[in-house]
């Protein structure tokens, strides 16, 4: 079985248009249920990583964990 992971780069994803600018478009990803979890726990490293980084060159779907 298989779900669809959104990768909200800047969460503006589930705020109304009006509210925000467009922001980054978020990504969707085809996984497969049994890897969720751990799919989720790599993102939320990547988004630790990228928020207290002091390299702020790197875009964040480039970072490895």
């Amino acid at each position: 079985m298989y779900t669809f992971f959104v990768l909200d780069f800047d969460g503006t994803y589930d705020h109304p248009v009006d509210d925000v600018d467009l922001g980054v478009e978020p990504t969707v990803y085809l996984i497969p249920v049994n890897k969720q979890n751990e799919i989720e726990g790599i993102a939320d490293q990547a988004a630790e990583e990228f928020h207290t980084s002091d390299d702020n060159t790197m875009c964040i779907g480039d970072m490895s964990l």
